[in-house]
């Protein structure tokens, strides 16, 4: 591998660099290979985790932003060809609640959902027979989008988009990169190097490392010394626990 040139080397094998190899695979004629670190057995022995170690996030269409209902639709649609494509199972279509104390976000929701034909049902007095085992803040407005929502597993979707990737011809290196680096040669542009000492050559370089983008010197290919300025934000994640006999039931 190191001796072959590749057109693009894709750093960073989470969840944006693995969409961004399997789209560049579909090109004709580029050679792809992505690189990155798999999720650690041992979270005690390394420095760099994924966003996307976890088993699920909420997806739906119905929204007031009409470039988040584009950019959904064509998503949710394109993980189902993805999940015929590659047989792993990447959604679960459980629905999605949409709850708002602001009664004119939820009217503009449906209102949304009915223009564009998303079948957002307004339940706000009704969802004690649809959903007998919730309990809803009182007075609240309530949406349910039945059909194309509900939880995915961004573990299986790196899975997909790598596999997808690797069968239009992707190279995966499962490592860390420590630099990108300048070419001595003429035959191509850049170096990558990787923790173990691999060197791999290519015309183009993509990093997608996310919140380690700053971490190691991946942007050498931009400008000399150059550190990306990275703002810090805070996520709200829920953790749910039940218990064994729960489990069990469900």
């Amino acid at each position: 591998m190191e001796e072959k040139v590749f057109d693009l080397v894709v750093v960073g094998a989470g969840l944006m660099g693995s969409a961004a190899a399997f789209h560049a695979s579909q090109l004709s004629k580029i050679s792809v290979c992505l690189v990155g670190p798999p999720e650690p057995k041992n979270r005690q022995e390394v420095e760099i985790f994924g966003c996307w170690h976890d088993e699920g996030r909420v997806y739906y269409r119905i929204s007031p932003l009409h470039t988040w209902q584009v950019v959904s639709s064509r998503s949710i649609e394109r993980l189902a060809n993805l999940e015929e494509l590659t047989g792993i199972k990447i959604c679960t279509k459980t629905g999605c609640i949409h709850i708002y104390k602001d009664k004119k976000k939820h009217e503009e929701n449906i209102e949304v959902s009915r223009q564009l034909d998303l079948e957002g049902q307004d339940i706000s007095h009704t969802w004690k027979n649809i959903f007998p085992f919730l309990n809803m803040p009182e007075g609240a407005s309530i949406c349910y989008e039945e059909k194309c929502a509900g939880h995915l597993n961004p573990r299986r979707l790196v899975e997909a988009h790598q596999k997808a990737a690797q069968l239009a011809g992707t190279h995966l290196l499962k490592e860390i990169v420590m630099t990108v680096r300048p070419s001595e040669t003429m035959m191509h542009r850049w170096e990558v190097v990787t923790e173990s000492g691999t060197v791999l050559q290519c015309q183009q370089v993509l990093v997608a490392t996310g919140g380690y983008a700053a971490l190691k010197p991946l942007f050498q290919h931009v400008k000399p010394g150059f550190v990306p300025k990275l703002e810090l934000r805070t996520q709200t994640v829920a953790f749910l626990q039940i218990s064994e006999e729960e489990a069990h039931r469900l």
